[in-house]
């Protein structure tokens, strides 16, 4: 398991990801590629040929009307159904992936994987900036404990000075980059690092309280001869 160096070799290892998520029966899968100027249409257009034997049993869905009439107009013909939110599921649906959900569709998102009869993958969902729509704490432990219930296929997230990377099923990884830009493995974890982990994985503290108190020793050993 390595770092991808190209998008491509990043979408390859998240479809992999993806499949090896379901075939150990989890259905209810993040997929995160937090790349700059990558935008989720054209992501998960490529995406989503990993998973062609779906076929119109399979459902791409947007937040909103716009979103889907857009896909559809710059994919053209496609084997699976292009849908919103709003849409229900079908009798013999085999597979849901939910296009970059915002804070706004907590709720709906929420409604639609408990409702699924088949695995649901939100690709680069924002749900977790909920706190900006105003709801309460009820709400906001509702939207946690929801969060709590999915499995994060892939994970790929830049940050200074490194990378973020999983690879179900595999540990998280943080990776961490030279001045001449090539990437060296930092730690694993085997639950998603926040950002103090990130910092002090990249940037270890000196440890220089070791040496102080065994020079300490030497000096009180002399002083007692």
């Amino acid at each position: 398991m390595s770092l991808p160096q190209t998008l491509p070799a990043a979408i390859a290892q998240a479809q992999t990801a993806t499949q090896a998520a379901l075939a150990q029966g989890e259905t209810r899968l993040l997929v995160e590629l937090w790349l700059p100027e990558v935008k989720p249409m054209p992501l998960v257009r490529e995406f989503l040929p990993a998973f062609i034997a779906w076929g119109q049993t399979g459902r791409v869905v947007f937040s909103d009307a716009g979103g889907a009439a857009l896909a559809r107009r710059d994919w053209g013909t496609v084997p699976w159904r292009v849908e919103t939110l709003r849409e229900p599921h079908q009798p013999g649906d085999q597979g849901v992936v939910v296009v970059a959900p915002d804070p706004a569709e907590v709720a709906q998102v929420r409604t639609l994987v408990e409702t699924a009869i088949c695995p649901v993958v939100l690709l680069n969902p924002r749900l977790e900036d909920a706190g900006t729509v105003g709801i309460g704490y009820a709400g906001r432990r509702l939207r946690q404990e929801f969060l709590q219930t999915l499995v994060t296929a892939y994970h790929l997230r830049p940050v200074e000075g490194g990378a973020v990377l999983r690879i179900y099923p595999h540990p998280w990884q943080i990776w961490r980059e030279d001045s001449a830009g090539n990437y060296t493995l930092a730690g694993e974890l085997p639950h998603a690092p926040d950002g103090e982990t990130i910092s002090d994985t990249l940037n270890p503290r000196p440890t220089g309280g070791g040496d102080f108190w065994r020079g300490l020793g030497q000096l009180l050993r002399a002083l007692r001869a």
